[in-house]
């Protein structure tokens, strides 16, 4: 018979999708609007907790980051940005995120119990369940026609079905070209990291199978998602030397299955229409390699530059250079400077490494120095492709990482 303890955990699972992937197909306001008020009425039974969360100094230093930022934007709007109240607005977002989160992972807790694998379990289940929507995209176009066109985000359709790009843009989400990848190569890196922790056969094949299904999962829908993988391959022969001796059968069985996948995916899918970008995107590196830019190191190349005086760098220009129609840019840096200055974005990055401390100091224990490297490095990277501290799917993981490990250290 089915117990409570089901039906708030399907709860979770569709809150937990709905906070991270936001779609944006089924009203024309944010979802993250009805989760603040289903937030806010939970924490009127749970007042102690939402005091504890108000006082506990990494949130403290977050929203009142989130403050000053919004603060700092309507004065650039009110002086020389238009841009600016947009990016106040998204700030905001980023507040209402976190008290989704922080009740996402007391719900949890208080149905399953204060562990951490666990919980990651939870996030690499909801990925799951986004696999789900990309596969029925891939079967069905017309149900993928049906989420670019109902998607708010401007130019999604005429983007994802680009001839000389490839298809692109499978799921159910809505940042399909940034944050969505980035989330499912996590997941990706994430599942590799569980096949080596679970010693059960059957645990491990499932993590296994999965990293290779969130892996292609990143290739139809934007490469930045491959930083995770590519960090990984690049630190996995420390991580194979490191486990030889007391692991020598899941360092043999990860090599047999590695030769196995790679020989199958060579000659089933290297051709096929879905990987057309992933083949443009070695090319590239590969011409790279050799002194030449093409594709995306071409277009990055042009997207690298500043403003014309010492002041706009250091304290913006209140300006989304992303929108620009003569001289734009999508890499996060560029787009921050110009908005709220050098200076705010290293304010911004500092106070975001320390809210994350209690994660790192978890991830350490559980997984090892090589892991944080790799995980620390992926968001360096994406850095160069989208926006840090925006309530997306890169970031509403981390929130609710956090959320989890401060609540647990209570």
């Amino acid at each position: 018979m089915l117990n409570k303890k089901f039906f708030v955990n399907m709860f979770l699972y569709f809150m937990g999708f709905m906070f991270i992937f936001n779609p944006s197909n089924f009203s024309s306001f944010n979802f993250l609007y009805i989760l603040l008020v289903f937030s806010l009425g939970y924490f009127v039974f749970h007042r102690d907790d939402f005091i504890y969360l108000i006082k506990n100094k990494r949130f403290f230093a977050l929203n009142s980051l989130c403050i000053y930022l919004i603060g700092y934007l309507l004065v650039l709007f009110v002086s020389t940005g238009d841009s600016a109240l947009y990016r106040a607005y998204t700030t905001f977002l980023v507040m209402m995120a976190v008290v989704s989160a922080v009740v996402i992972v007391h719900i949890f807790i208080k149905n399953n119990g204060i562990n951490f694998i666990d919980f990651l379990r939870f996030i690499i289940n909801i990925g799951v369940f986004q696999l789900f929507f990309v596969v029925l995209a891939i079967l069905f176009p017309e149900f993928r026609e049906w989420t670019l066109v109902t998607s708010r985000m401007d130019g999604i359709e005429e983007l994802s079905n680009d001839q000389f790009g490839g298809l692109r843009s499978f799921g159910l989400a809505s940042n399909y070209t940034s944050s969505l990848p980035m989330f499912m190569g996590l997941c990706s890196f994430i599942s590799f990291y569980f096949f080596l922790y679970f010693n059960k056969l059957s645990l491990k094949l499932f993590y296994f199978l999965l990293t290779f299904l969130f892996l292609f999962s990143v290739i139809l829908n934007a490469r930045i998602g491959l930083v995770p993988i590519a960090l990984l391959v690049f630190f996995l022969p420390l991580i194979l030397l490191h486990m030889f001796r007391s692991h020598f059968k899941t360092v043999f069985f990860i090599l047999i299955l590695l030769v196995f996948l790679g020989g199958a995916s060579y000659s089933v899918l290297l051709d096929s229409l879905y990987m057309e970008r992933l083949n443009n995107g070695v090319e590239d590196f590969n011409n790279f390699l050799n002194g030449n830019l093409t594709g995306n190191f071409y277009v990055l190349k042009y997207m690298w530059f500043f403003p014309e005086t010492t002041t706009a760098v250091l304290l913006g220009e209140g300006f989304d250079v992303f929108l620009s129609k003569s001289n734009n840019s999508d890499i996060g840096l560029i787009r921050d400077i110009y908005m709220y200055g050098l200076i705010n974005a290293f304010v911004v990055g500092s106070i975001f490494l320390y809210f994350c401390k209690p994660l790192y100091k978890v991830l350490f224990e559980k997984f090892g120095l090589i892991f944080i490297l790799i995980f620390t490095g992926s968001f360096f990277v994406y850095y160069f492709k989208g926006l840090i501290f925006a309530s997306n799917e890169v970031v509403n993981l981390i929130l609710l990482l956090v959320a989890f490990c401060v609540i647990g250290e209570r």
